[in-house]
């Protein structure tokens, strides 16, 4: 009976040994706390731009419709817009939350955003 419990022991140990464990994503460590942050990329990579507050502005040229994840690490409202100047259509940045992926309809798609402000 004990040779069965160590063989069972050993065999579940080795199960867990190998079994790959998920991990949570929390964002980048290149978005300072506080701040909400821009990516060129899927899963906070190529970081655009960041800001802790301040009104609509449009993006550089080079950053016109390149945006495909966002983070706010603050706990102020945040949004952005298709057109430049605030215009178009508006999505929010919700306070202390992140898109690693915006959605298929808003990848590559920002022109302005906004931090103090939600559509």
């Amino acid at each position: 009976m004990k040779n069965k419990r160590i063989a069972v022991g050993l065999a579940v140990g080795l199960v867990l040994t190998l079994v790959p464990v998920a991990q949570a994503h929390a964002g980048s460590n290149l978005c300072p706390s506080g701040n909400v942050c821009l990516y060129t990329n899927a899963y906070f990579s190529g970081l655009l731009g960041y800001r802790s507050g301040g009104g609509t502005l449009t993006v550089s040229v080079t950053a016109n419709d390149t945006m495909s994840s966002w983070e706010n690490k603050g706990s102020q409202w945040a949004s952005w817009t298709f057109d430049a100047g605030g215009a178009g259509r508006c999505v929010n940045m919700t306070p202390k939350s992140q898109a690693s992926l915006v959605n298929s309809d808003e990848n590559d798609k920002l022109s302005s955003w906004r931090v103090w402000g939600y559509c």
